[in-house]
């Protein structure tokens, strides 16, 4: 059986994969994490949302939208099963 790969991209043009989706959310969290910790901003979690398979047991995508608390300025993290 095949591993599942998951491409996470964002909008700054971070990319990573992935062979899980909790790791890939996980990733994700650490990503923006560093972001905050390099831009001094915090940011806050505002938007999540999956697409499961037609079954409904596997993700397939979904996004997380992180906003900074500051600025208002937004990163959107997009993760698709390969």
């Amino acid at each position: 059986m095949k591993r599942e790969q998951f491409l996470i991209t964002s909008t700054i043009g971070w990319t990573d994969t992935k062979s899980t989706w909790n790791a890939a959310i996980r990733a994700i969290e650490g990503a923006a994490r560093v972001l905050a910790d390099a831009h001094c901003f915090s940011y806050k979690l505002t938007a999540s949302e999956s697409t499961k398979d037609d079954l409904g047991f596997c993700h397939v995508k979904g996004s997380r939208t992180w906003t900074n608390q500051a600025n208002g300025c937004s990163v959107v993290f997009t993760i698709t099963k390969q």
